[in-house]
């Protein structure tokens, strides 16, 4: 019998032993760009995959100069739902800015030698300087700071000198407990006939706080430095970890570059462009295709990074097909055009911004921002309707789409000539959609139907000339 347990207890033995014990995983997250809404859609995602698959840490590599303070806070706030799973932050080479308070929001900040962290000035959108911007952001993004700071233990003092050059701070020690304070606090616990023993000064008004690895470590903010991930993995004691590292899919790639203002406000103009050449010319055709093509991509990039959703969409929609049915089939401008107009601006409005009402300093910036962009791409598609018009049958590869044939006449607008032309047949020149052109023995002219659709070549009579616009029917004998 106690052979047997002997047998049965090195059999167990042998097999845990020989058992592979999988070790826990530990993913990491470059945050390695400029901090716009397409990095956070990505950080977002992989920080809810990692906590579905219940990793032991996170690890967020920052190397950036910063970017936009709301992308930012919602990227902070995707950190702040991973608790308990601990996040720390690993300074590659710079988190500048928006990095900054990125790695102030981490449960622990890792720094590589020969990294800074700091300089988090707040400048507009076209790159001036924070005076500009007025002491109401500086405020709010120092107030910011200071929180993200507190509550995760660092010195809210050191973290609001980033934001604010008007701030000094120096190093104490009151009963034998460093702390970093400004000449205003010290003066308050000299007051309080409380021994302060002066340090030095860590940053003197007039400068942004900006520190390096070295300096952050001896003031407390960084943990440790580090020369690479599996040194920070030894020093955060998860050496026995098997690391992950987060990748950008395609769709986060094209996201994050259709989304830059720049190439979003280029597609939108080259949307609302080719969708104007696509009514004027017979069928459906490249300008079409092209038009929507670039209105989808601008919609899906913003979709994609969680800017716009359905209902913004729907309404840049509808706002399309108002005016549309206030061109082609409502007489004059009305209601319809009013509201497709309303529809159409609102619809793209609430798909740049992440607010219906800016609240915050930095969403007025955006709002700013956005409805410039707006504006532009809106101006520059008014510019280039206007210069096809004049210039369409100049341009190569713009007069295939209309009749290479001059109107001998145009509609007439006296009663008199109406009435001579109500009644007089001719034949369809191209697909009636319910636009094209059809010819009336020497005559050709832009013609319109009640939204019926009327082939090619087929016998069509004027039967009403309403508001300059030739409204003709299939001929019936």
């Amino acid at each position: 019998m106690v052979n047997h347990l002997r047998c049965f207890l090195v059999f167990c033995f042998l097999v845990l032993a020989g058992m592979r014990v999988q070790a826990e995983e530990v993913c990491y997250i470059p945050i390695d760009t400029e901090i716009q809404y397409g990095l956070t859609g990505f950080v977002q995602r992989a920080l809810q995959e990692a906590k579905a698959k219940k990793v032991k840490a996170v690890v967020l590599g920052i190397d950036t100069f910063g970017g936009r303070v709301d992308a930012t806070l919602g990227l902070i706030k995707a950190v702040d739902s991973m608790a308990p799973v601990p996040v720390y932050a690993f300074v590659e080479d710079k988190a500048w800015s928006a990095g900054a308070l990125i790695a102030l929001s981490c449960e622990r900040i890792y720094m590589k030698p020969g990294s800074s962290i700091g300089s988090a000035a707040p400048v507009s959108g076209g790159g001036g300087k924070s005076e500009a911007l007025g002491e109401k952001h500086v405020s709010a993004l120092r107030a910011k700071f200071r929180s993200v700071a507190e509550k995760n233990h660092y010195s809210p003092n050191l973290a609001a000198a980033m934001v604010d050059k008007d701030m000094a701070v120096r190093e104490v020690y009151v009963q034998g407990q460093r702390r970093f304070l400004t000449p205003a606090e010290i003066e308050s616990l000299a007051n309080k006939n409380q021994t302060v023993r002066m340090g030095d000064w860590v940053i003197e008004k007039g400068k942004l706080l900006n520190l390096s690895a070295e300096q952050a470590e001896t003031y407390g903010l960084s943990q440790d430095t580090a020369t690479d991930l599996s040194g920070l993995l030894g020093k955060a004691s998860l050496h026995d970890s098997n690391l992950a590292k987060a990748e950008r899919n395609w769709a986060e790639h094209f996201a994050g570059w259709v989304t830059g203002s720049m190439l979003s406000g280029l597609l939108l103009t080259l949307g609302i462009l080719a969708l104007y050449l696509e009514f004027q010319s017979p069928g459906f055709g490249w300008p079409g295709i092209t038009g929507i093509s670039c209105l989808s991509l601008v919609f899906w990039g913003k979709y994609m990074v969680h800017l716009a959703q359905w209902n913004d969409i729907l309404l840049f929609v509808v706002g399309i097909v108002l005016i549309l049915l206030e061109i082609f089939v409502i007489p004059g401008f009305g209601i319809a055009g009013i509201g497709g107009v309303v529809c159409l601006l609102l619809g793209l409005y609430l798909a740049h911004v992440p607010f219906v009402v800016p609240t915050a300093p930095w969403d007025f910036q955006v709002f700013q921002d956005s409805v410039l962009t707006i504006l532009v791409s809106l101006t520059a598609s008014v510019v280039g309707i206007v210069l096809i018009i004049h210039h369409m049958k100049r341009i190569p590869f713009l007069n295939r789409l209309v009749l290479s044939q001059s109107l001998n006449t145009v509609p007439p607008t006296a009663s008199g000539d109406e009435e001579k032309l109500v009644g007089s047949s001719g034949v369809c020149l191209t697909d009636l959609r319910p636009v094209g052109r059809a010819r009336f023995g020497r005559q050709i002219m832009d013609v319109v139907t009640e939204g019926d659709y009327v082939k090619k070549g087929k016998a069509v009579e004027i039967f009403e000339i309403r508001n300059n616009r030739v409204v003709v029917r299939v001929f019936k004998d």
